[in-house]
């Protein structure tokens, strides 16, 4: 018995259309219930996204290839989010680390919303938001 072939590497145009592909069917695929009727739709969706894919594509790619592809683009643009992240609350000097993003990036971080840039909080914030000034609570006793 021999090891499936391996298929070519995706295209940057390939992941590009997988991503707007996604975008188009974002409230089934990032649905976060796991129930068997949920569960049964992500499935389905997901083959159509395999057949509307492989219409005007070059390589053949399955439903299962696609959804790793897209598990795996979403995990290096959280990744780079993290890291923008951290490098603007690091401290210690020298130069900051830009990280760059591409537009899929761009794109994954509007399909996945608030699960990559956190909810806002009210409480935890120095900023004066009627003056815009930073407010530091001196106590002197």
């Amino acid at each position: 018995m021999s090891a499936p072939k391996r298929t070519s590497n995706f295209s940057r145009e390939e992941e590009s259309l997988l991503i707007r592909l996604v975008n188009k069917y974002k409230d089934v695929i990032e649905c976060r219930k796991t129930d068997a009727v949920t569960n049964s739709s992500k499935a389905k969706t997901w083959n159509m996204i395999a057949k509307e894919f492989n219409s005007g594509a070059v390589t053949y790619r399955d439903s299962k290839t696609l959804k790793n592809k897209y598990d795996n683009i979403k995990k290096r643009s959280k990744k780079k989010f993290s890291q923008e992240k951290c490098s603007l609350f690091a401290t210690g000097g020298g130069a900051s680390k830009t990280v760059h993003f591409t537009d899929i990036d761009e794109q994954v971080k509007d399909i996945l919303g608030v699960r990559i840039e956190g909810h806002p909080s009210t409480y935890d914030d120095d900023m004066s938001k009627e003056a815009g000034l930073c407010c530091v609570n001196i106590f002197l006793s």
